[in-house]
């Protein structure tokens, strides 16, 4: 009955806020700009995750400055990820963000 579906969203505000917390950890020293770019990537805080193209236009920087800002931001995240491996459960963020992407 209700209980079901009230335990289902306890269980992704959990799942949530562990992501929140972990994505948090990963993104430690990324620039703000920077962060929010990949954020909107990912599709978090935004409606749905957003094309360069379309981040470019936000931002008021080219398609290709995205995709580098993109990529070393990844780098940057799998570099924490190695760095803080003991406060994450890697594998719940990574399948996380390999959904929203």
């Amino acid at each position: 009955g209700d209980d079901t579906i009230a335990k289902d969203s306890l269980e992704n505000e959990e799942n949530y806020k562990a992501f929140k917390r972990a994505l948090n950890i990963l993104l430690t020293g990324v620039k703000s700009r920077d962060r929010r770019i990949i954020l909107k990537k990912f599709g978090i805080g935004v409606i749905r995750p957003l094309q360069p193209n379309e981040i470019a236009i936000q931002e008021d920087l080219s398609v290709a400055r995205i995709s580098q800002i993109i990529n070393a931001t990844i780098e940057i995240m799998i570099e924490n990820s190695k760095k803080y491996k003991n406060q994450l459960d890697i594998e719940t963020i990574f399948d996380a963000l390999s959904k929203l992407v």
